[in-house]
């Protein structure tokens, strides 16, 4: 635990990742206080009981721990320590799995960039000019750095996703019900459409393997349709309330980040008004027009009318996929690498939509770290056009040379359920790149160790 700690306090002087420290309180829960005293090691499997003994596992800022705030990046939540812990964390330290830390979120959850006015801003540990994603940020970045084993992160969409590829770690996010959620806190209690799912993160797929082997025995349970569909249900399904829960966690004088007051923004503009603006825009910039139709408050008749579509839709995906015969689907977590701090308005919340579809699907999917950025083999064609206005404005922030030797991930994803098939199949698209000599390797803790 002492080196782990180091390492932790280390990384936060680096990246500003951490919100809470429990080093000395990890050591004193049951399954490592009492190990082994008490214990007959000939009487049962130990390794069974305490799968996860001296593990150090950090946890995202909005899963309970007893004794400590959930702040999910708002200041209304410091200083209301929780009352009990959540499912997770006591399945963790059952495990004997030692809860060292709690990690930083953004304001409300909702942006590309994690900082909060509690907590402040939170660096990439290859570059501190760029962000770490969101809203798992701080979890990535502490794992980049080498202060935790597993990260307990949530992931509606991409929030486990965004951050292992900006920060060059691996993730997975399971299907709902995989992992339990209850203790999980959210500024969108309540969501149905798009489900709230409990995710690990790793520095290494071996390490991530093996966690999910571990907690599974546990039984925490008991190409495509049209991706312009499936993103608008996603997006009214996230924003059906027109942003009110987000809007009403916040404290007087206290603000969003930039990329989640642009959509409340655009939640706030009268109904009327954005159809106008549609339909002049519709044949210069059909997806702005498209999302400038759907974006306002729904009532209960076209939230349910939405679920509906969404079933649909993944009906659609099933059929789709059995009739193709594909094992898994791999693409990019994010159009970029990691982008500098600031610039997510430009970003956008739409360029999440390659990990949203998977969330609103219910899809298994994980993320790995393959390379690295080359300024002269990433640079932008000279004649490159974006295809659209929301395109040009997102690939303004794209700059190769600033970008150079931050990690690049891809994501692997299966179907519902299918968390197992998906680690092997990131097995295999690990494996094979080591057999065309390309092999990962984290630079963050080296970088981070000469800076010190």
């Amino acid at each position: 635990m002492v080196a782990y700690a180091k390492k932790t306090v280390a990384a936060h002087a680096a990246t500003n990742c951490v919100t809470d420290l429990m080093f000395d309180e990890a050591l004193r829960i049951p399954a490592v206080a009492n190990w082994p005293h008490n214990t007959d090691l000939d009487a049962f499997d130990s390794t069974r009981d305490r799968s996860l003994l001296g593990v150090p596992v950090s946890i995202k800022d909005t899963i309970d721990i007893a004794g400590h705030d959930t702040t999910i990046g708002y200041s209304r939540n410091t200083n209301h320590p929780m009352a009990s812990s959540s499912a997770v964390v006591r399945l963790l330290q059952d495990a004997g799995a030692l809860v060292h830390v709690k990690t930083t979120v953004p304001t409300g959850l909702l942006g590309l960039e994690t900082g909060s006015e509690v907590y402040g801003r939170t660096s990439n540990p290859y570059k501190s000019t760029h962000t770490t994603g969101a809203s798992t940020g701080g979890g990535a970045a502490l794992i980049a750095c080498g202060g935790s084993k597993i990260e307990i992160g949530t992931d509606v969409a991409g929030s486990v996703r965004l951050p292992a590829h900006f920060c060059g770690i691996w993730s997975l996010k399971g299907s709902a019900g995989r992992f339990p959620t209850w203790g999980n806190q959210s500024s969108m209690e309540g969501l149905e459409g798009l489900q709230l799912v409990s995710s690990p993160m790793a520095g290494s797929l071996e390490d991530l393997d093996e966690f999910w082997k571990r907690v599974i025995t546990a039984k925490p349970w008991d190409i495509p349709p049209d991706l312009e569909r499936g993103l608008n249900i996603a997006y009214q399904l996230l924003f059906s309330d027109g942003g009110e829960q987000l809007r009403s966690l916040l404290s007087p004088g206290e603000g969003l980040n930039k990329v989640a007051s642009s959509v409340l923004g655009l939640l706030a503009l009268p109904k009327c008004f954005k159809q106008f603006l549609a339909y002049f825009t519709q044949k210069s910039d059909p997806a702005s027009a498209s999302l400038l139709r759907i974006m306002h408050t729904k009532s209960v008749t076209e939230l349910r009318a939405l679920t509906a579509q969404r079933e649909s839709y993944r009906a659609d995906w099933h059929d789709s996929w059995r009739e193709k015969g594909l094992d898994f689907i791999i693409t990019v977590p994010h159009p970029f690498p990691a982008f500098k701090h600031g610039e997510s308005e430009k970003v956008n919340l739409m360029t999440a939509g390659f990990t949203t579809i998977f969330s609103l699907l219910d899809y298994t999917a994980g993320v790995l770290p393959v390379t690295f950025v080359d300024k002269d083999l990433d640079c932008l064609p000279v004649d490159f056009k974006a295809p659209s206005l929301v395109a040009s404005v997102a690939y303004s922030a794209y700059d190769a040379d600033g970008m150079h030797g931050l990690p690049l991930g891809v994501q692997i994803v299966g179907k519902r359920l299918e968390e197992e098939r998906v680690l092997e199949g990131m097995k295999i698209v690990q494996d094979a790149l080591k057999q065309q000599g390309i092999v990962f390797a984290s630079q963050a803790e080296v970088a981070m160790k000469n800076d010190l």
